[in-house]
């Protein structure tokens, strides 16, 4: 009897391994349903037929588990920062090709660093867990997350973490659904830096300006996981100020200080145009970049008066960035060219709206009769020359005026030639012979008579 169980459960086995080949190695499952409701050319046995591990599907078949997850995230801040470096072409123009991204687990609080080089991610995190032990006294950072990068695993950030108590842990290879968080804030800050870069026409290089204003920008706007609570207010309990934000890469006209003014005179103009960076991490305030001087300068929102429709031609800002920082040789013209920001479809249309180099050619200088406080601000032209030397502390030196459209092209319709008009002539007296020859009346109105001329009145002698 044993050697008849056998014997079957063998020959169970078999037929399961060949309608299993046979059927391209579809699963057991599926091979035992088709077998018992259709003739599949082998004959069954009381038993049946049995499952067995098919190697080729072991390897063949493998997948990455699925990622379950998890319920429950930390909920203390600072308990958990999950970190990840992220790559990007061209380098800006301090040098910057990659940038280090560090998210909070608990409160969703982002920090980005540009980088040259990825050795550089050890000092930045150093001193970001040394200010925030320094700002928020009653917490500490208790773990760092980051993927297996070897900028992650340096002896320096061990030891360093190895004094301060902190945990170092790192997700398994090849497996960056462990290190999500981050992850996927990369996926909502990347797409936004090509938007902003496609909708102002600004170069590639201010890729990292734009970085640091769209992580700003998450910061301090409320968020759905976070119970309609910005990531800035959960980890330092004060509300930002939404009335703060302004468009990036817009340009404005900045104030210039008494102390920062090449000559004092009282002709001299009082704003400078510039185009906006971001927020300063330094100072309370913005900062800008001087459309001619290329000068790098911070001021508050007092002292500036902003032109959030417009924004400098991609092409000038990337020759004046290229002459002042990457030993350019080019050309600039006098006055600095505005385009607008791009939004709507309408803004795409060819439409004398545009004040693009290709687009408008009048162009006026305006600037700004409000928002500069304390001065009238004239405004002023000059060609534009390049500064070696840096603004002193403090001070928003910038540009000269803003060239802004102001003639809409006025359609008129085709002009005539001579040609279209005989044809016109022909064709009308064509149509009035054949209407007389069909009705017998001539159809051609009579001629004018001259208009008679009233008699003039006499004046009657008064009575008086």
């Amino acid at each position: 009897m044993v050697m008849a169980a056998l014997k079957e459960d063998t020959d169970s086995k078999k037929q399961m391994e060949l309608l299993h080949q046979r059927f391209g190695h579809v699963a057991m499952d599926t091979v035992k349903r088709l077998a018992h409701k259709f003739d599949v050319g082998v004959k069954l046995n009381a038993k049946g037929l049995t499952s067995y591990e098919c190697i080729a599907c072991v390897q063949g078949k493998t997948k990455r588990m699925t990622n379950v997850r998890i319920a429950e995230r930390k909920s203390k801040p600072l308990e958990v920062l999950m970190m990840d470096i992220c790559s990007i072409k061209p380098a800006t123009v301090g040098g910057a090709s990659m940038f280090l991204f560090i998210v909070d687990e608990a409160t969703r609080f982002k920090w980005a660093f540009l980088l040259e080089t990825k050795a550089q991610a050890t000092f930045h995190i150093k001193v970001l867990i040394n200010q925030l032990r320094t700002r928020l006294r009653k917490l500490k950072v208790m773990r760092l997350w980051s993927d297996q990068g070897g900028e992650f695993m340096s002896k320096e950030l061990e030891s360093y973490c190895n004094e301060h108590g902190i945990e170092l842990k790192t997700t398994n290879s090849y497996s960056p659904q462990e290190n999500g968080i981050v992850e996927r804030a990369n996926g909502v800050v990347l797409p936004r830096i090509r938007a902003m870069l496609k909708a102002t026409g600004l170069p590639n290089m201010l890729w990292g300006e734009a970085l640091l204003h769209v992580v700003t920008t998450l910061n301090w706007l409320p968020t759905k996981p976070m119970g309609l609570v910005s990531p800035h207010q959960r980890l330092f309990d004060e509300a930002p100020m939404l009335d703060d934000m302004r468009v990036w890469g817009c340009i404005a006209h900045v104030r210039v200080p008494p102390e920062s003014r090449t000559r004092k005179d009282k002709l001299e103009t009082r704003a400078r145009l510039s185009l906006l960076l971001g927020y300063s991490a330094t100072t309370p305030g913005y900062k800008f970049i001087d459309l001619q001087t290329a000068q790098v300068v911070t001021a508050q929102r007092g002292n500036v008066r902003f032109h959030e429709e417009f924004t400098a031609n991609g092409t000038y800002v990337q020759q004046l960035l290229e002459n002042a920082f990457l030993d350019g040789d080019h050309q600039l013209p006098e006055t600095v060219p505005v385009a607008r920001i791009k939004t709507g479809m309408e803004s795409y249309l060819p439409t004398g709206d545009s004040a693009s180099p290709a687009g408008v050619e009048e162009l006026i200088e305006a600037t700004p009769s409000d928002g500069v406080q304390g001065e009238d601000v004239p405004s002023s032209s000059g060609s534009p020359a390049k500064s070696s030397s840096p603004p002193a502390s403090g001070s928003t030196e910038h540009q000269p005026g803003i060239a802004v459209p102001v003639a809409v092209p006025v359609e008129m319709p085709p002009p005539v030639s001579k040609a279209a008009k005989k044809r016109r002539k022909r064709r009308a007296r064509k149509q009035a012979e054949a209407e007389k020859e069909t009705s017998g009346f001539d159809t051609q109105p009579p001629p004018m008579e001259p208009c008679l001329k009233r008699p003039r009145r006499t004046q009657r002698p008064s009575t008086s």
